[in-house]
């Protein structure tokens, strides 16, 4: 799962679907960065979902979000990982990688979100930044 925010109650909608298919668990919550829009449905979603781990960007977000995922992560037996670099792991029979060298730790967040590459059976799936990056010399990596 890839960000868990918005309006309209986000995080317990989208676990009620999940849980509509008969999905109790999350291996991973990957929060691109830490402002409302992406992760005010974090606890509603940990009420419902019991997730492994969930991941964060090493940046100067905003401390009270940081906080309540911190908080939520605790209450419902969630690891947190902060991630400083670029991170690649294995799901099932497919990769998540991780991009965050193009992090400025102190940069504005919207311009400064992780980029995640989901990759299985020969499809990719990336989440995008704001404005246009540069990882490991490609432009528009996602």
């Amino acid at each position: 799962m890839v960000d868990c925010g918005g309006t309209n109650d986000p995080g317990g909608k989208t676990a009620d679907c999940l849980l509509k298919y008969g999905r109790e668990k999350a291996d991973y919550m990957i929060l691109s960065h830490l402002h409302s829009d992406h992760v005010n449905g974090v606890t509603e979603f940990l009420k419902k979902i019991d997730v492994d781990t969930i991941y964060i960007p090493y940046t100067e977000g905003d401390d009270e979000y940081y906080e309540q995922v911190l908080y939520a992560a605790e209450i419902y037996g969630a690891k947190v990982s902060v991630i400083k670099e670029d991170t690649e792991f294995d799901f099932g029979n497919g990769k998540i990688k991780i991009y965050t060298k193009h992090l400025n730790v102190n940069g504005d967040q919207n311009d400064n979100s992780m980029i995640t590459v989901a990759s299985c059976g020969g499809i990719d799936i990336r989440t995008l930044p704001a404005k246009p990056v540069t990882v490991h010399g490609k432009k528009d990596v996602a």
